[in-house]
């Protein structure tokens, strides 16, 4: 489950009476997700809460209220198993037989927006499936210190 929560103060009224802009709580260091998301620079956490008091206190800080809804969803996830196993010994050669059944059963919700006619709707989606995993294991001893083993 997941609520999202979005608030932005873009007026530059309320950042000219600090005598900041934007770009002045940006650091010199870059956003680097071990290179997956290089994003550009990155606030700095020192200047952002020098100035985070007087921006979200002001009355152009909002709530975005499309981008706080759809940014939420709830979803569930059951996966019930069970597994066979047979193990045979034919003098050097050993067996080992086994399936596991996996039943996995999914549900979520989450909000759509419309823009259109700023409308908000409420989606529902769920899928269940099973799988069949089988294993095989054969185990040959060949000397007591060679083994052969496939699977």
């Amino acid at each position: 489950m997941f609520d999202d929560e979005r608030y932005r103060n873009g007026s530059t009224a309320d950042f000219n009476a600090l005598g900041i802009t934007m770009s002045d709580m940006l650091c010199d260091r870059v956003s680097n997700n071990f290179d997956y998301f290089l994003a550009g620079r990155r606030f700095c956490r020192d200047i952002f809460e020098r100035y985070a008091g007087p921006l979200t206190g002001s009355a152009n800080h909002a709530r975005l209220l499309a981008d706080s809804i759809t940014g939420d969803y709830s979803a569930s996830e059951d996966v019930h198993a069970g597994y066979v196993r047979l193990d045979a010994n034919w003098g050097k050669l050993t067996l080992v037989a086994g399936a596991r059944y996996e039943r996995t059963e999914l549900e979520g919700s989450a909000v759509q927006f419309n823009e259109d006619t700023e409308e908000f709707t409420t989606r529902h989606a769920s899928r269940s499936y099973g799988d069949v995993l089988p294993s095989v294991h054969f185990r040959y001893e060949v000397t007591p210190d060679s083994i052969v083993r496939a699977s």
